[in-house]
């Protein structure tokens, strides 16, 4: 017998357990049978494709974020810039160490 999150599930195995315990969310706003064929594009997808999507959505929040530090901070150098992204990204002490002017 397999138990997902304490709940004894019978002969379900884990993965079909999770699946009803947490069925796909459908947004509000789109049809369900467009959500349909969203997900079996998803699903048909090759792992290039997927890694392709995720690099673009990386990129593209990048330079939101570039874009947002310029917006916030008028005339900062493109030093300055990636330093705050960097610590956006990595706190404050990384990015103070690996954006600190070379000791001599």
């Amino acid at each position: 017998m397999t138990k997902a999150g304490g709940v004894d599930l019978g002969d379900f195995d884990e993965r079909d357990s999770l699946r009803t315990m947490f069925p796909p969310s459908i947004p509000p706003d789109t049809d369900p049978e467009v959500f349909a064929m969203q997900v079996a594009r998803w699903r048909s997808m090759t792992t290039d494709e997927r890694v392709a999507i995720v690099e673009r959505l990386h990129a593209d929040l990048e330079q939101l974020a570039l874009a947002g530090i310029r917006a916030a901070t008028p005339g900062i150098s493109e030093q300055g810039v990636r330093h705050e992204l960097a610590r956006r990204r990595y706190g404050r002490a990384l990015a103070d160490e690996a954006y600190a002017p070379p000791s001599r």
